[in-house]
């Protein structure tokens, strides 16, 4: 009975650790969050964000991690694909902790968690912010294209008010 009890508890190990290796290894941010706020699973980049490791944030609640962060919008959210069952993506703009402001699209996923089968929420980021900036950009050159044209139109008008004097 032992060794058997050693063996699976050999492989749960083995199996947590690809597990932690498999989401370290995605490049954006990606959690499970309870309905209370405690932060059940956390990927290395997540952690970044919050200037911590995944160790630090896992079993935290976030209004712990992030004594100033303002998430009732979020976490109204979060209450709300619970409740619908469906996903969800909403873009936000969060502040590194070395002040980098960074626009996200994060979706949220209803999650129920093993075990203890408690509604929770699985959350990945995508960092949206220099698309963000490109559509800013692309915005302020259309304006500037439109003011041209405005330009342009009222000069012709000019010009053919010019046009029509010079011929009389």
């Amino acid at each position: 009975e032992i060794p058997e009890l050693q063996n699976t508890q050999a492989a749960t190990e083995q199996a947590h650790e690809q597990l932690r290796q498999i989401i370290d290894l995605v490049p954006d941010p990606l959690y499970v969050k309870t309905l209370d706020d405690e932060v059940l699973l956390s990927n290395t980049a997540n952690a970044e964000l919050h200037g911590l490791t995944p160790d630090e944030m896992e079993g935290t609640r976030e209004e712990a991690i992030e004594g100033d962060v303002d998430n009732i919008e979020d976490f109204d959210t979060e209450i709300e694909v619970v409740e619908t069952g469906e996903p969800l993506t909403t873009e936000e703009t969060l502040v590194s902790p070395d002040g980098d402001e960074q626009t996200f699209r994060t979706t949220r996923i209803p999650f129920t968690t093993a075990g203890e089968a408690e509604d929770a929420v699985l959350g990945y980021a995508r960092d949206v912010t220099e698309i963000k900036q490109y559509e800013q950009e692309l915005e302020t050159a259309k304006q500037r294209l439109e003011a041209s044209h405005e330009q342009i139109e009222q000069t012709n008008g000019e010009l053919e008010t010019l046009n029509r004097i010079l011929r009389h």
